[in-house]
């Protein structure tokens, strides 16, 4: 009918009647063949991106589908699988509309079996591909494709240089070499976590469509990180394209989002220590962090040196409204910088000393106003007490008090810890008994339930222990350590009035095995080695939000590794994450990490000269001798001690969340809280998908049905409530939620030894009870954990999955 309309309206009558006579005599056709008349094909009409109308019939539907499973463990057959896929997608369709149609049927599919996620990934890259390259996937064969995203490269550098997004010197680099080293094979094992975390976010794209496929994402980034050596070698580049495509090392998210455009800022993480006046505050404090979390960064600091509320100020004779008010603008900050969707965004952890006036309001900080509860869990602004030994010791005395104080009455105190602090602190207890200093007195104990209290509510504060920090410092007595980092895991000194940032990567531990499931030890070595290089390379090509986080990085050149997939390599192993075995093995592995990174910066001051702090740290503390170890430790020692080290900080865990997705493990050292995740479709809703290590266990034991995965899923994966499973399966595949919590505690101690900065350690428990919990943290600051919580319970992710699936 449409066509018929169209022909009249453009005065083509006779056409117009030849075609109405057409479809009459065609209708009679078919009613005298009645029930013999084949079946008509489902036709769709795709509208590309460049505006060209595709058609897609079953043939096209069938090889799309054919191709995406080939090799993948499918329940279902083609024909079943195209039915699902084709739920709900109409006549005519735009690709991007097809696209998220087709993915959103394959992943509410997941909900049953997590194969479809991986079925989902693949499809998704047809659709990528056809994206960038401007060809259909169905004209083109295996060789085809590859010379396709070849041939393409060269352009797609000079295209976005021309767009403003790239650097003019990546054109320097030989492009035609680097771009036949491309491995489409490297794709496929994305699965539908790290593919779309790839498309939503880190991609490059002009106004209408995605630039980058995966693997000239992973050259870019490779690119950008050794862009000095552009027109000069090609070989750092290439060894570093090879190791992030394989998926053995990942650097941060900011690294991947900038690395090669004209706004490089490749720093995931700052840590500060404001001065107690109004231009460091706004300067620093404000201005400084919303430039530095407009790209995305983590942003840790002390505001310990602001005095607290009702304290005189005596420039304008006004009275101290305390830390919260700035603490309140800073929040506000974080959220105005964080506008808009799909990207990466900028988030605060704010210190403070147990000691400070102010410290009762500052717990109390994270918990939400009446009017914005129900959304998620806190706001964008951590909370983290800065916590010294003597209120620890204070704890186990019976009617033991703490004193609070003014911090411009007692400014020496912020530069202490040790001994020194505690004569000090008793010091001015003495002047405030006396009456010559502003204090508060409050009972130890009844400081301490209010801190359980509010972790119980919000999960914050998080405790760090300032003297561990400064105690397990490798540098001189002079340099004293503040603050640490969005999540803890950085521990740079710093004075009041100075910002410090790092590097930060992980490397996959799964990427790293011997047939026998063991730690390839040669291969290990040479990617720490190439990881070690890449992050003191980014800071050699990074844009610093100010010219003092420049020199102080300089000064340090501090970087921050870390490893991702512990838990996946212990449950390769068969091995529960809380058992003696697995704190051995993890003492194994990070005492070679950590030989290893400092080799390999050894390796890099020889080249390039150390870091000017180097003269400043004590060999004995970072390279610890043990004689019974296979090590040559002495012989690094003697080594550091003849050229130094290129970074004064190398070693520390980060929860890496989207880096774990990316190289599709589980995040950082830290035991999985549940058995899957909650995943967005495109069109927008939740699901929750099923650990496809686990799905896949079952399989290849011959455990596995449709009905175990519905009941997996509702329950979240928790195989302890399936008696019918093997002993041995669900005792390895317990979550952190069944662990023992001192065990854990054990096995996080166990890591700070061997790493010179600090580690995540959230508190992740069950039904915890107040005696619990404040065992616990005691527990943590008794093994030389640095930083401990916030406190995560099952409540809490239950409530998580419900506003997701309200969603």
């Amino acid at each position: 009918d449409a066509v018929q309309s169209e022909l009249l309206a453009a005065s083509e009558v006779a056409v117009a009647n030849a075609y109405a006579n057409y479809r009459r005599r065609r209708d009679e056709e078919r009613k005298s063949m009645g029930n013999h008349l084949p079946a008509q094909q489902a036709m769709t009409f795709v509208r590309g991106h460049d505006g060209s109308v595709h058609c897609w019939g079953e043939e096209k539907w069938r090889g799309r589908i054919a191709l995406a499973a080939n090799g993948l463990f499918m329940p279902e057959s083609i024909e079943e699988l195209m039915r699902k896929l084709q739920v709900a997608v109409g006549d005519e369709l735009t690709a991007d509309e097809l696209r998220k149609k087709v993915l959103s049927n394959a992943l509410r599919s997941a909900k049953v079996d997590p194969a479809f996620a991986r079925l989902a990934a693949r499809l998704g890259l047809q659709f990528l591909y056809e994206e960038v390259l401007g060809s259909s996937i169905d004209v083109l064969s295996a060789d085809d494709l590859r010379t396709a995203q070849r041939q393409y490269f060269p352009h797609y550098i000079a295209h976005a240089v021309s767009l403003g997004q790239l650097d003019a010197r990546l054109q320097k680099f030989n492009l035609t070499t680097l771009s036949e080293e491309l491995c489409l094979e490297r794709d496929y094992p994305l699965d539908w976590s790290a593919y779309s975390l790839l498309y939503e976010e880190f991609l490059l794209r002009d106004e209408t469509h995605a630039l980058e496929t995966p693997q000239i994402f992973w050259m870019r980034v490779a690119m950008g990180v050794f862009i000095e050596d552009s027109g000069r070698d090609d070989r750092r580049v290439l060894d570093l394209y090879k190791s992030l495509s394989l998926r053995e090392f990942c650097p941060a998210s900011t690294t991947l989002l900038y690395a090669g455009t004209k706004h490089p800022h490749l720093l995931p993480g700052y840590v500060y220590a404001l001065q107690d006046n109004m231009e460091d505050i706004m300067s620093r404090g404000i201005a400084e962090n919303a430039f530095a979390s407009k790209w995305g960064a983590g942003l840790g600091g002390s505001w310990s040196s602001i005095r607290g509320k009702g304290a005189k100020i005596g420039g304008s004779r006004g009275i101290s409204e305390g830390v919260r008010p700035f603490l309140e603008l800073h929040r506000h900050q974080l959220t105005i910088a964080n506008q808009g969707p799909n990207r990466r965004k900028g988030a605060g952890c704010a210190y403070l000393d147990l000691w400070h006036w102010d410290v009762e309001m500052f717990i109390e900080l994270h918990r939400k106003p009446r009017e914005e509860r129900g959304g998620d869990r806190g706001s964008k602004l951590r909370i983290c007490l800065w916590v010294p030994d003597l209120f620890m010791e204070r704890l186990g005395e019976k009617d033991a008090q703490w004193t609070l104080f003014q911090p411009n009455d007692v400014p020496d105190l912020l530069q202490l810890h040790g001994d020194d602090f505690r004569w000090r602190y008793l010091h001015y207890e003495t002047l405030a008994e006396e009456e010559r200093i502003s204090s508060k007195r409050v009972p130890v104990r009844q400081l301490w339930q209010k801190i359980l209290a509010f972790a119980f509510e919000t999960g914050f504060p998080a405790l760090a222990f300032c003297d561990t920090f400064n105690r397990q410092h490798c540098l001189g007595g002079q340099y004293v350590i503040h603050a640490s980092s969005l999540f803890g895991e950085m521990a740079m000194a710093l004075g009041y009035g100075e910002t410090a940032g790092g590097a930060f990567g992980s490397i996959s531990i799964p990427a790293h095995l011997s047939g026998s499931g063991s730690i390839d030890g040669e291969k290990f070595a040479q990617t720490v080695r190439l990881a070690v290089d890449a992050l003191d390379a980014v800071l050699s090509v990074c844009s610093f939000p100010s010219q003092s986080i420049a020199k102080h990085c300089a000064y340090y050149r501090g970087i921050c590794l870390g490893v991702s997939g512990l838990h996946d390599w212990l449950r390769m192993q068969n091995l529960p994450f809380d058992c003696e075995e697995a704190e051995r093995q993890t003492d194994t592995l990070f005492e070679l990490l950590h030989y290893e990174a400092l080799s390999a910066s050894n390796n890099l001051a020889q080249k390039h000269g150390p870091c000017a702090a180097s003269e400043d740290l004590s060999v004995e503390k970072i390279c610890k001798v043990d004689p019974s170890a296979s090590i040559k430790w002495r012989d690094l020692q003697l080594a550091i001690r003849n050229w130094g080290l290129r970074n004064a900080y190398l070693l520390g865990c980060a929860p890496n969340g989207r880096t774990a997705k990316l190289l599709g493990t589980s995040p950082g050292a830290l035991p999985l809280s549940r058995n899957g995740h909650i995943i967005s479709l495109p069109d927008g809703e939740c699901v929750w998908l099923l650990d496809e290590q686990l799905a896949s266990v079952l399989k290849t034991r011959g455990l596995w049905s449709g009905d175990l995965g519905e009941r997996l899923n509702h329950l979240e994966g928790d195989v302890s409530a399936f008696p019918e499973l093997p002993d041995d399966l669900r005792r390895t595949f317990v979550t952190a939620f069944e662990c023992s919590p001192e065990r854990l505690l054990a096995i996080a101690a166990t890591i700070q030894k061997h790493i010179d900065q600090s580690q995540y350690v959230p508190l992740q428990l069950r039904m915890p009870t107040f005696s619990q919990i404040s065992a616990l943290l005691i527990r943590a600051w008794k093994c030389g954990i640095k930083v401990i919580g916030p406190l995560l319970t099952a409540q809490a992710l239950a409530s998580e999955r419900a506003r997701a699936n309200f969603r």
